[in-house]
């Protein structure tokens, strides 16, 4: 207002969708594991170089089918069976073709590619 007085307005520009959460986030995708996507933060925190893309392993429950399948937090996801995971939605699109079958899934620890079969 030119008058000088001030004025508040208050509104509310809307929820954040489920969708974008778990665009960034998953902790239901794979069974004991919890995902997240890379940035500049979690690749330094993890150690993670700069040429590896895909989805970061940030927790596994020991009792899970991935832990006794050795995928373990700070692993890197980058693809299952032939096709890649840069990121959580990929992974999560390549996962419904996946369903309830084995499925190979490559991941990098330490600078080196694993691969591992899990459910």
């Amino acid at each position: 207002r030119r008058d000088k007085e001030l004025s508040s307005l208050w509104f509310n520009l809307g929820d954040l969708d489920d969708g974008i959460l778990a665009a960034k986030t998953g902790t239901d995708l794979l069974d004991g594991l919890q995902l997240s996507y890379l940035d500049s933060k979690t690749r330094y925190s993890y150690r993670i170089a700069d040429d590896i893309e895909g989805v970061l392993v940030t927790d596994v429950d020991v009792k899970s089918e991935a832990y006794s399948q050795s995928i373990r937090q700070g692993d890197v996801i980058m693809q299952i069976e032939k096709e890649l995971t840069p990121d959580i939605a990929a992974l999560k699109n390549v996962l419904a073709k996946y369903r309830d079958t084995y499925k190979r899934i490559y991941f990098s620890r330490g600078g080196r590619i694993y691969v591992t079969a899990i459910k």
